[in-house]
């Protein structure tokens, strides 16, 4: 174990190690001797180290370093702001929410994305669409003046010309997905931005727990094609200087393929539901957005419930009491009758708490906006 450990933290340039959450399957590199992390994807159980040997198709993954990271850019204050006004309208919010600091359970965590360096050289086929205009006229009476008038009618038409050509380019850091749910993680949390990328440096991530991709670049070769199809598509597009462009046709040949990753910051926190487990909440480490699952507790409302339900009692007590007395004090008579039906509508509202938790739960399970 310690070869393939120490293998690992050379090529990271930190003590590192491979730890796997036996709950939710993400696979992570630990630096700086982070010991017995939670995982921050379902903060349910801690982390097993993997002792394994790694494979020479696995090498690319565990053992080769990210080539840019990006950097987190908004600071705790910020987090909590953000949190704060994502929690903000749950009805019957968790008391976790409000009475525990998140920051104090904040996890700087980093996903990956593939940059790939290819080189093409193909042969395409395209029908390039111009636009132009045709100019012509209309003829229509117009019945309160009683004469025929002429129109102009301006018609938008495409005209479509086969173009071939090679093409002979470099891609370079063409952003490919290393997780399966990559496309779902990004809708979620937002986009980045690339601009700020830096070198890997080991002190820049020392900090965090690191996502590794459950992508081989083999598997994502697929998806990186298409990518690179787009690209060039469009890249022969603009060489026609057309308008539009279809039945896009090419022949290409890869070389010089280098994979390399990309890690992109995440804050990862959570607070706890009813049952006390762990509901987790991210944050893009740069643009603040969030991302996670709200619930409303139902213990809150059934708390609320009782206590409106205990009004509704009350004033049940008090009718009664006015309707045994009516014989004696008959103005009374008039009270006990406002107080049973008093009782009766807040009995009624009693179920709005409960009732209001399961709707808005029920909602929120339909649109769940929890990292897969």
């Amino acid at each position: 174990m310690g070869r393939e450990l120490n293998h690992i933290s050379y090529h990271w340039e930190h003590p590192a190690i491979k730890a796997v959450c036996e709950q939710c399957g993400w696979v992570f590199i630990i630096l700086n001797g982070i010991e017995n992390p939670i995982c921050p994807h379902c903060f349910s159980i801690r982390l097993e180290i993997e002792t394994g040997p790694i494979s020479q198709k696995d090498q690319i993954v565990e053992i080769q370093p990210p080539e840019l990271v990006l950097p987190f850019k908004i600071s705790l204050e910020q987090i909590n702001s953000r949190i704060k006004s994502y929690t903000q309208g749950i009805p019957f919010a968790s008391p976790d929410i409000k009475l525990a600091p998140m920051d104090d359970r904040i996890v700087q965590l980093y996903l990956p994305y593939w940059l790939l360096d290819c080189d093409i050289t193909a042969d395409w086929e395209i029908e390039a669409g111009y636009e132009y205009e045709v100019l012509s006229h209309r003829e229509r009476y117009n019945q309160k003046q009683k004469s025929w008038q002429t129109e102009k009618v301006i018609e938008q038409r495409v005209r479509w010309e086969p173009r071939v050509g090679r093409l002979n380019r470099s891609y370079c850091n063409t952003q490919v997905p290393a997780l399966e749910d990559q496309k779902t993680i990004s809708k979620l949390l937002g986009p980045y931005d690339l601009a700020s990328a830096g070198e890997y440096q080991a002190r820049r991530v020392q900090n965090a727990l690191i996502r590794l991709p459950d992508l081989h670049p083999d598997e994502a070769w697929g998806e990186a094609r298409l990518i690179l199809q787009t690209f060039a598509a469009e890249e022969c597009r603009a060489a026609s200087a057309a308008d539009q462009q279809r039945n896009f046709r090419w022949k290409p040949t890869f070389s010089s393929q280098s994979w390399t990753l990309l890690l992109q910051p995440v804050y990862a926190t959570y607070y706890r539901d009813d049952d006390d487990k762990p509901v987790p909440i991210f944050i893009n480490g740069q643009s603040g957005q969030v991302t996670g699952i709200r619930r409303s507790s139902l213990k809150r409302g059934k708390r609320a419930s009782s206590w409106i339900l205990g009004a509704a009692i009350l004033l049940f007590l008090i009718s009664s009491i006015s309707g045994a007395v009516v014989f004696l004090a008959p103005p009374v008579l008039l009270i006990s009758i406002i107080c049973f039906i008093a009782s009766a509508l807040v009995a009624l509202a009693a179920l709005a708490p409960v009732a209001i938790v399961w709707q808005y739960n029920h909602t929120q399970r339909r649109g769940e906006s929890a990292l897969p």
